[in-house]
C-alpha cells in the first residue's frame, strides 16, 4: 500500500493591467531565499494549511504588493516542482491565476526588489524560470485557437491542455 503524499500547495497570480496586455513583473531580492535570487517573476507564495486556495492568493497579492484591488478572470495553468533537491519538503503543486488590476502602483514588500509593467513578449525575454515562461506563454496565447485553455505542467516538462 502507498503512503499519502504530503507536498506543499502555491498560488501564484499574473496581473494584466485591464486597459492593456501589459503585465506586472517583480524582481526576486537577493537577500530574501536561496530561490530564484535576482530573478524575474510574478506573484508567488505557498498556502498556509487549512487556508482557502483564493484567500492565499489574496495573502500573496497583499504581502507582495500591499493592498491591491483586482479581480481573477480565471485559472491559467497548473503546475508542479520541486523549490531545490527532489524531496517531500521541497515539493509543491499549485495553480497561477490571471488577475486583473486597473492598479499600476504598489508598494513593495521585502520579497521584490522592483517591478516592471511589460508585454508578455518582453516578459519571455526577461523571465529565466520555466515555469514561470509557461505561465506567461499561457496568458499570451489566450486569444488563439485552442489558446487560453487551462494548461497542467507534467513532471517530464510536457504540457497537457485540459
Amino acid at each position: 500500500m502507498n503512503d499519502v503524499g504530503r507536498c506543499m500547495f502555491g498560488v501564484g497570480a499574473l496581473l494584466q493591467f485591464e486597459e492593456s496586455s501589459e503585465i506586472l513583473l517583480l524582481k526576486r531580492a537577493p537577500a530574501h531565499s536561496n530561490f530564484n535570487r535576482d530573478k524575474w517573476e510574478l506573484v508567488f507564495g505557498r498556502k498556509a494549511q487549512f487556508e482557502p486556495i483564493l484567500a492565499g492568493l489574496d495573502r500573496e497579492i497583499r504581502e507582495e504588493l500591499g493592498p491591491v484591488k483586482y479581480e481573477v478572470v480565471r485559472t491559467l495553468r497548473m503546475w508542479h516542482f520541486f523549490r531545490g533537491e527532489r524531496t517531500a519538503e521541497n515539493e509543491i503543486i499549485g495553480v497561477t491565476f490571471w488577475c486583473r488590476t486597473s492598479q499600476r502602483d504598489f508598494t513593495l514588500g521585502d520579497e521584490h526588489t522592483e517591478l516592471r509593467w511589460v508585454a508578455p513578449d518582453q516578459a519571455l525575454e526577461l523571465i529565466t524560470v520555466e515555469g514561470i515562461r509557461e505561465d506567461v506563454s499561457a496568458f499570451a496565447s489566450r486569444g488563439t485557437p485552442g489558446g487560453g485553455a487551462l494548461l497542467l505542467s507534467t513532471l517530464d516538462g510536457k504540457l497537457v491542455s485540459l
